[in-house]
């Protein structure tokens, strides 16, 4: 797996995601989205399937990804830099401690729950600014102590959470290759 990311540049974005696939056998339960199936849970460097994990479709998505995130980095070349990327499965104190430690940088979309509400509606509209197709607002998130960018576009709102904003860029090439993979 890794030889096909040597010659890569330093830096690869991790994107680690469950994928629900509907399935009419009897074994198949139930997924969160109320159709039945499986949840294999997936990660993805530049295209290319570093992971994968197949689990029931009653799984949480959510449940042992910071374990599944750390087997696929073990999968990478050494030497590189690997930035993680996920949904809200992984907004857990357990992965963001991990991937707030020096050197590292992710975005994990959080919960569109009551506090992300409130924080919303104390963002003066001067607080918004242009990026590509979207405005964007930076807030300060209090329940991990981080900076985080609540992005609003015509599909509506995202709020993510990311170390090292001074840096701050959308992981397209991840989400672009999860597009593409049905994810």
């Amino acid at each position: 797996m890794a030889e096909g990311l040597k010659e890569e540049p330093e830096q690869l974005t991790l994107d680690v995601d469950a994928t629900e696939i509907e399935a009419e056998k009897q074994e198949a339960a139930w997924t969160y989205n109320h159709a039945k199936g499986y949840l294999p849970m997936l990660g993805y460097v530049n295209g290319l399937c570093v992971g994968h994990e197949f689990r029931e479709g009653k799984a949480s998505p959510g449940a042992g990804i910071l374990e599944f995130a750390e087997r696929c980095e073990g999968a990478l070349p050494e030497g590189k830099r690997i930035d993680f990327r996920s949904d809200s499965a992984a907004y857990r104190a357990k992965v963001i401690n991990h991937y707030s430690q020096p050197g590292r940088r992710f975005t994990i979309t959080a919960d569109w729950d009551a506090a992300v509400k409130r924080e919303i509606g104390h963002l003066p509209e001067t607080a918004w600014q242009p990026y590509r197709t979207a405005t964007v607002a930076t807030l300060r998130w209090k329940l991990y102590r981080l900076a985080a960018k609540l992005v609003r576009h015509a599909r509506g709102w995202v709020l993510q959470i990311k170390a090292d904003l001074e840096k701050w860029r959308l992981l397209e090439s991840a989400r672009l290759a999860c597009a593409r993979l049905g994810g």
